[in-house]
């Protein structure tokens, strides 16, 4: 009932799949793993975030052990992050007091940036230093995107070998989808670059957390 979001990790370490999802007319956070070679779900559990008001859950493509794998959804007017113990479900704090339902969280391991479709003109990007931590400090930094059209979804991605961060989005009335970036110290994008996709009714672009 109300399933309104899916997300896939595959946990290497354990040739696995975790599927993700926001579902039940109470909007609770659950996940279920299988193996890759039987695809036989087991039961679900649930994240145990406060039911209600949760939008567009989001994992890493690829992780290296149980340990590793997370996701980060919004709730309400906070953005939350839990790995697979529930009691971690609290981690990341309001931020901004943003309810912003399009977003992707990116990492390097010490900090964390999340981009945002903050209206259909503009993004909006924000870093905490060292996180997780349960009094989390976010900053506000610029964001790949303002004063565009149509602004319809991002995803980001931090480069490990140059140690840059990636941003992709779909906007114009053309519906295009582009890509930008920075260096994750200094934040000075770049020029964007078009994906040459077909233009018209694109939706919900994603990447990897990290490459």
């Amino acid at each position: 009932t109300n399933l309104t979001s899916l997300s896939i990790s595959y946990d290497s370490t354990n040739t696995n799949l975790y599927g993700f999802v926001i579902k039940d007319t109470s909007e609770q956070a659950y996940y279920k793993s299988t193996a890759t070679s039987t695809i036989s779900w087991s039961g679900e559990t649930s994240f145990a975030f406060t039911a209600g008001d949760l939008g567009h859950i989001s994992s890493a493509q690829e992780a290296a052990g149980t340990s590793t794998l997370a996701v980060a959804l919004r709730e309400g007017g906070f953005y939350r992050f839990s790995d697979l113990t529930p009691t971690r479900a609290t981690l990341l704090n309001s931020i901004d007091a943003d309810t912003d339902t399009v977003y992707s969280l990116t990492t390097d391991g010490t900090s964390l940036w999340l981009l945002t479709v903050d209206s259909t003109t503009d993004s909006a990007l924000y870093k905490c230093a060292t996180c997780p931590t349960t009094t989390p400090t976010w900053t506000s930094l610029t964001a790949p995107w303002t004063g565009q059209t149509n602004l319809t979804s991002v995803s980001l991605t931090y480069d490990s070998t140059n140690s840059d961060l990636v941003a992709m989005s779909i906007k114009d009335t053309s519906e295009q989808a582009y890509f930008i970036s920075t260096d994750a110290t200094t934040i000075s994008w770049g020029s964007q670059t078009s994906f040459g996709f077909t233009a018209q009714d694109k939706g919900h672009i994603s990447s990897p957390q990290e490459g």
